[in-house]
């Protein structure tokens, strides 16, 4: 399996806090990559950079940067590259970003962006977002698929997906590539619930839906573990929905950390993913009734 995972630019001195304690532990965990925000707005560039230079220093990690297309000039994109290539970035999410203001810039879509990064920065690999339950803007499904098989058309070597709780969704759009002939390997954005009502807001923002049996599953392990919903039952809840997902054929997974050590860390040790547990941790794939036992 190949996990990465996102982070973005912290907020608060505890925020800040929490992302390095994640980062300094990651050494110990077989983690490809990391992914650094940008901000949907390109609201914080300069933080970007800043943690772009903190995950290198404290996890040796290869890092992934998001570029954000909208509102910004050809000339504005092009130091941007420029200081990526100066931390040694070798691959870029290449984002449209959400639309502010009349100014769209030099590009007012990602497969636009995706062409000129092939074209200018050729040593540089890019990736794109996908959305396995539609875009808050597409039409139909169709045009979900259309625009991404665009963005593939245009020279993207990957997809980083939006978190989805819909399996279904998820090979419906695996399928509609492979049927196009599109080798476009699928990054399935993961997502641990630490708070129902946040993650429903999430999800309302970015289009995807919670299905019911996630609050189900949630009510099910506070009763039979006695505890409140916790970083535990997050873990676990995730580590469910990894195996369902391996089971599917996807073994390419993006963690969504939120730059929080816990339960981010607790789910790769659930993974196998910790470097010191040898072979053996490698195969062990903990089941629920398991996980439910341990967190008692």
């Amino acid at each position: 399996m190949n996990v990465s995972i996102e982070l973005f630019p912290a907020r608060t001195p505890e925020g800040g806090e929490r992302l390095k304690a994640l980062l300094s532990a990651l050494p110990r965990y077989a983690v490809d990559n990391l992914s650094v925000t940008e901000g949907a707005l390109a609201s914080d560039t300069q933080g970007s950079m800043e943690t772009i230079n903190l995950a290198q220093r404290l996890s040796g990690l290869p890092v992934t940067s998001h570029l954000v297309a909208w509102g910004k000039t050809e000339a504005e994109l092009e130091l941007q590259v420029e200081a990526l290539r100066a931390r040694s970035v070798s691959s870029i999410l290449a984002l449209r970003g959400d639309r502010r203001g009349s100014q769209h810039g030099a590009f007012e879509r990602a497969d636009q962006l995706v062409s000129y990064l092939r074209q200018h920065a050729p040593d540089i690999q890019v990736g794109v977002a996908a959305y396995p339950e539609g875009h808050p803007e597409d039409r139909d499904a169709q045009q979900t698929l259309d625009i991404l098989a665009a963005k593939a058309d245009a020279g993207a070597r990957f997809a980083v997906t939006q978190f989805s709780f819909d399996l279904g969704a998820l090979e419906r759009l695996r399928d509609g590539l492979a049927q196009r002939g599109l080798d476009l390997p699928l990054h399935v954005g993961v997502l641990p619930i630490r708070e129902l009502a946040s993650a429903q807001r999430l999800a309302d923002r970015c289009g995807a839906a919670l299905p019911a049996w996630l609050e189900a599953w949630i009510a099910t392990w506070e009763q039979e573990t006695g505890a409140p919903w916790n970083d535990q039952g997050a873990a676990a809840l995730c580590l469910d929905w990894c195996q369902r997902l391996q089971r599917s054929g996807f073994n390419t997974l993006h963690l969504y950390a939120l730059n929080q050590p816990e339960p981010s860390l607790s789910i790769l040790r659930g993974l196998g993913l910790r470097r010191d547990w040898g072979q053996t941790a490698a195969l062990f794939r903990p089941s629920r009734a398991e996980l439910i036992k341990r967190a008692a």
